[in-house]
C-alpha cells in the first residue's frame, strides 16, 4: 500500500491506498501519510489528511509542508 501511494500515476489509486493505511495504521503508515500530505493531487492529499486524523486523532492541515 505504501508503494502504491508513493509512486503509482493515478490519483484514484493513491486515494484508495491512502484510506487502506488509515485502516490498516502503524509507524510505516502514518510516515508515508505524512509524505501523502505533500501530493501533488488535492484529493489525495484530502484522504491521506483524514487518515492521519483517524489514526491519531490529530487534524491535518492538507497544506502542511514542513512534515
Amino acid at each position: 500500500m505504501i508503494a502504491l501511494l508513493d509512486k503509482n500515476p493515478q490519483k484514484s489509486i493513491r486515494q484508495k491506498a491512502a484510506l487502506a493505511l488509515g485502516r490498516i495504521g502503524g509507524d510505516e503508515a502514518i510516515a508515508a501519510l505524512k509524505k501523502a500530505l505533500r501530493d501533488e493531487e488535492k484529493m489525495v492529499r484530502m484522504y491521506a489528511a483524514q487518515a492521519l486524523q483517524m489514526l491519531t486523532g490529530q487534524t491535518y492541515d492538507i497544506e502542511m509542508s514542513d512534515i
